[in-house]
C-alpha cells in the first residue's frame, strides 16, 4: 500500500507532466512563429550568404554566426524552434521561403549581408 507522501509525489508528477504536456501542445498549434516572419528572413540568407564565404574558415564563420545571432537577439534553440514550426505549417514555409528568395535579389540585401 502506498503511503501518503508517494501519493502526493505521483500526484505532484502527474500535474507538473500534463503543464509541461500543455505547454508543448500550445507551442506546437501557435498561429505565428516565434520570430516574426521578415525578421527570420533576413536572417536566413545572412546565415545561407555566412555559410558560403566563409565555408573554409570555420572559425570566423563561427565568429561570425554568433555575431549575428546576437545582432538578432536569437540562439540556436530558438531557431530549430522556429525552423519546426514552419516544418509543421508547409503553407507558411512557402511564403517564408518567398520571402527569404526575394531578399536574396535584392542587391542592397547582399551589400548588407557580408
Amino acid at each position: 500500500m502506498k503511503t501518503e507522501k508517494q501519493v502526493k509525489n505521483c500526484s505532484l508528477l502527474a500535474i507538473h507532466f500534463s503543464v509541461f504536456a500543455c505547454a508543448i501542445l500550445l507551442a506546437s498549434c501557435a498561429e505565428k512563429p516565434p520570430i516574426p516572419e521578415n525578421k527570420f528572413a533576413d536572417l536566413y540568407v545572412r546565415l545561407q550568404l555566412l555559410d558560403v564565404q566563409y565555408s573554409v574558415r570555420p572559425a570566423v564563420q563561427k565568429a561570425k554566426v554568433d555575431s549575428l545571432l546576437h545582432e538578432f537577439n536569437v540562439n540556436d534553440s530558438l531557431i530549430n524552434t522556429e525552423l519546426s514550426w514552419y516544418g509543421k505549417n508547409s503553407e507558411k514555409w512557402q511564403s517564408f521561403f518567398a520571402a527569404a528568395q526575394e531578399k536574396l535579389s535584392q542587391r542592397d540585401f547582399l551589400k548588407k549581408g557580408n
